[in-house]
């Protein structure tokens, strides 16, 4: 297989075929409000680029790099539109929040490392706070590749889909909705493989695995 049809992969539960475009995963990805876009890494100035091949991130690094990508609200509200659902809470809720399972503060810059344990992403969960209002998810990859976002559909079939960044210059913007059952696979990254999460919406809130709901 050229190795330029393995950049984006969307692979379905059952006997579907595998697909290979982005035009075919945002298909698949509509009915749950969920969206893929290139992300243009042109314009990221060099000192920061040059951190992207990186990897390891010391803490300061990790600040500057994920300062320079983190996005307004104004601009998140747009690319949830634009994916075509509404915002979890009116207006996007808080920038700044917290998993109260995993006590983690987003937003975050994952920088794959084979040392710590992603195991908490590789089943089924939703996120959602006490009250039962969900989050909203943004996520840029900035660099890497072996990256698998797992979203299941009302009808329960499963949508994997397979990200690389192709070169340098492109990555990926995604989001979804926390309120449909997702999976945001990073054991399967490469070393150092990017990615800026930005997760909006109650101040706290919690991840429920869908297995024990």
């Amino acid at each position: 297989m050229d190795t330029s049809e393995t950049i984006i992969r969307i692979e379905f539960s059952g006997d579907r075929a595998d697909q290979y475009t982005l035009a075919e995963a945002n298909v698949a990805l509509a009915p749950i409000g969920s969206r893929i876009w290139p992300l243009d890494l042109s314009n990221v100035p060099t000192n920061l680029a040059n951190l992207l091949s990186r990897s390891t991130l010391t803490e300061e690094e990790n600040k500057r790099l994920k300062s320079y990508f983190l996005l307004p609200r104004e601009r998140l509200l747009e690319i949830i539109t634009e994916a075509g659902r509404q915002p979890c809470i009116p207006g996007g809720g808080a920038l700044s929040t917290k998993d109260e399972t995993n006590s983690v503060q987003y937003p975050q810059l994952y920088v794959a490392d084979p040392s710590i344990d992603y195991s908490r992403f590789d089943r089924l969960h939703i996120n959602r706070a006490d009250n039962g209002i969900a989050v909203d998810e943004i996520g840029q990859l900035i660099s890497g590749h072996g990256f698998i976002f797992c979203h299941q559909l009302d009808s329960g079939d499963i949508i994997k889909i397979h990200l690389s960044c192709p070169n340098e210059k492109t990555g990926w913007l995604t989001t979804h909705s926390g309120g449909f059952p997702h999976i945001a696979n990073f054991t399967t990254e490469s070393i150092g493989t990017k990615a800026v999460i930005q997760v909006i919406g109650p101040e706290s809130w919690k991840m429920h695995y869908v297995d024990e709901s």
